[in-house]
């Protein structure tokens, strides 16, 4: 059993990182935990979407997908192991209630993600694929913004942490423009007997202009840039999604699902870089565009397609799942009315059980695939 779990990536991460999304989403709302002293309120709950639950689906996506694009054996089995662990203790340590914790949690966020990356790095070079070099370094880089995060909320640098906490959301928008823009035209093309539409400039542009805010705002340099990026990578986003529109789409599930991410994804960064230049009340709305809408939305369709594929099942969406996909469409919708009506208490309860059981379906359907041997 130990060589069929850890013989993917994304077999053990999807597994711990939908456990642990549906707990932290349920300790949030609606028990009500507030973290601790080191991770206080939101801080904790924002930190755990991005670098806990978001970082995990990553790494487990990109050391899979790596594997394919070199033609190299996956990082399994030992190696494999030490990433979970790394990641296991990293979570540990955010809630042990002693100031050294924070710096532990970072340290083994830090190897978690370094790891990842060298591994990447590794295969690629090997294989001469030196175009997808830029996919560890951008790992590396989301990396970097959790220990300034860590450094931010020790006090050791003055920055304000919800600066940070956008960086994070930018770190995983520039995720989602690389790789949302290369596996959804193809994932619909092959769908739906297509051409496919990906190109290569778009992607660029979708990929590095999150990366460029990132930097503006790390240097400290006029914030209307920001939004001048934001206003360019919206703008291009939205011309791939209407390049790569069919009305069949509608039809398939596993489609439509990362359509309506990428989409949410999208506009929340846009409604991040206004938030970051003009008004600051919008940060929560661009947040959850891009937490809920988008992570939540593209993560669920992700893992639901991948753990299909890299099983050797046929891309039958498992009962149920259907129903999931659009509570956690419901779950968003709830969430932004939210945001909007001054944080209505029932509103956000219901729309974080609604993105829960979106999870718990999930498990429920995809454990026994993400646990046993392929399928011949």
């Amino acid at each position: 059993m130990f060589k069929t779990i850890f013989s993917y990536a994304f077999r053990p991460l999807y597994t711990i990182a939908a456990l642990y999304v549906v707990s932290i989403i349920l300790l949030w709302y609606p028990l009500g935990f507030q973290g601790n002293a080191q991770y206080p309120s939101f801080f904790w709950h924002g930190h755990e979407m991005i670098w806990g639950f978001t970082g995990a689906i990553i790494v487990g996506f990109l050391l899979t997908a790596v594997s394919n694009w070199t033609n190299t054996p996956p990082v399994r089995h030992y190696k494999l192991l030490i990433l979970v662990i790394l990641w296991c203790l990293a979570r540990l340590f955010i809630y042990l209630p002693f100031q050294q914790a924070i710096y532990l949690s970072t340290l083994f966020d830090t190897l978690f993600y370094g790891l990842a990356a060298v591994f990447m790095l590794i295969s690629l070079i090997q294989s001469k694929n030196y175009p997808n070099i830029l996919v560890p370094i951008i790992l590396l880089v989301f990396a970097s913004i959790n220990i300034l995060f860590c450094l931010a909320m020790t006090g050791t640098i003055k920055i304000s942490l919800l600066t940070v906490m956008q960086l994070g959301l930018l770190g995983v928008s520039a995720f989602i423009g690389l790789i949302g823009s290369r596996v959804t035209p193809f994932f619909t093309s092959i769908t739906l007997k297509q051409t496919n539409r990906f190109s290569k400039p778009l992607t660029m542009i979708a990929f590095l202009f999150p990366v460029l805010m990132i930097i503006v705002m790390v240097f400290h340099l006029p914030k209307m840039i920001v939004l001048i990026l934001g206003i360019i990578v919206t703008t291009t986003n939205c011309y791939q999604l209407y390049r790569w529109w069919n009305i069949a789409i509608i039809k398939e599930p596993l489609l439509w699902i990362l359509h309506i991410g990428f989409f949410f994804t999208t506009i929340g960064t846009l409604v991040l870089a206004y938030a970051y230049s003009v008004d600051l009340s919008y940060l929560s709305l661009s947040t959850h565009l891009i937490a809920i809408g988008g992570i939540g939305s593209l993560t669920l369709g992700m893992m639901s397609r991948t753990a299909l594929g890299h099983t050797g099942r046929a891309m039958i969406l498992p009962s149920f799942m259907q129903t999931a996909f659009i509570l956690m469409i419901i779950s968003v919708v709830l969430r932004i009315i939210a945001t909007m009506t001054t944080h209505n208490t029932t509103l956000l309860i219901i729309s974080a059980i609604l993105f829960s059981i979106s999870f718990i379906i999930y498990l429920y359907r995809y454990l026994p695939i993400l646990l046993t041997p392929n399928q011949a």
